[in-house]
């Protein structure tokens, strides 16, 4: 019997370090076929903080390796992006022969639906929230005392942290719905906690943006539609449970 479950236990070790690898060489792959377009990536991903920037002005590199790692960074992120469809399969193909056909069904709408929140989350961060921030930046910067001069590793970093808090917040319709089909809330508690709904979205803002009002105002605005949006969900899933 031990010997059973150590054998099952081995064959999926080594299912998963098959799998790992697959990941890793497609990832691989892509970066080096996006290599030879990096700079119009770069150009892409620094957009939103370039055209704020006076005319002729670029961003600086301050770090000793930082016109190395910089551009690494951002053929890793695309390429992530770009594979994940396939990352995403791969760890399907791993877990789905654990699973039922029923569970197999709500799982894959789940994630196929968060995935779609996640990226629409991070257009609205790219297109819509970054260039009013930067561009409320720059015209708050004092001219006459200081020149804005943005290093290119910190303007990466915080879009990176941006994207990601965007994402996840976009979640909140379908943490919504979870919560409820487990039978840990309802839709009636939801509704009657909507005030302190939009408290805490407008706190979360105040943690995770810039200390001004134009950027927590544009997190926590759709966190509050995401709110009403999953209320909706709720409402509809109660509806069809009855």
């Amino acid at each position: 019997m031990e010997q059973e479950q150590f054998s099952s236990l081995a064959e999926h070790l080594s299912e998963l370090r098959s799998r790992l690898i697959k990941i890793i060489v497609v990832l691989a792959i892509a970066m080096i076929a996006l290599s030879p377009f990096l700079q119009e990536i770069m150009r892409l991903i620094t957009y939103p903080i370039l055209y704020t920037l006076p005319r002729g002005n670029k961003m600086s590199i301050t770090g000793v390796l930082e016109g190395v790692i910089v551009p690494f960074k951002m053929l890793l992120g695309c390429a992530f992006v770009l594979t994940l469809p396939f990352t995403l399969y791969q760890i399907w193909c791993f877990i789905a022969p654990g699973l039922y056909q029923k569970e197999k069904k709500i799982i894959l709408q789940l994630v196929l639906f968060s995935l779609l929140m996640f990226v629409l989350g991070m257009l609205f961060c790219f297109f819509i929230f970054m260039p009013l921030l930067f561009r409320v930046s720059a015209h708050f910067t004092p001219k006459t005392v200081a020149l804005y001069i943005p290093t290119i590793s910190n303007y990466l970093n915080f879009i990176i942290r941006m994207l990601i808090t965007f994402g996840f917040a976009f979640q909140l319709p379908i943490l919504m719905l979870v919560s409820q089909q487990m039978e840990l809330t309802t839709f009636d508690t939801f509704k009657k906690r909507r005030s302190y709904a939009i408290i805490a979205a407008f706190g979360i803002a105040a943690i995770v943006t810039p200390p001004d009002i134009m950027s927590q105002f544009f997190l926590a605005i759709p966190l509050i539609i995401l709110y009403e949006g999953g209320l909706l969900l709720c409402r509809i899933n109660q509806y069809k449970t009855r």
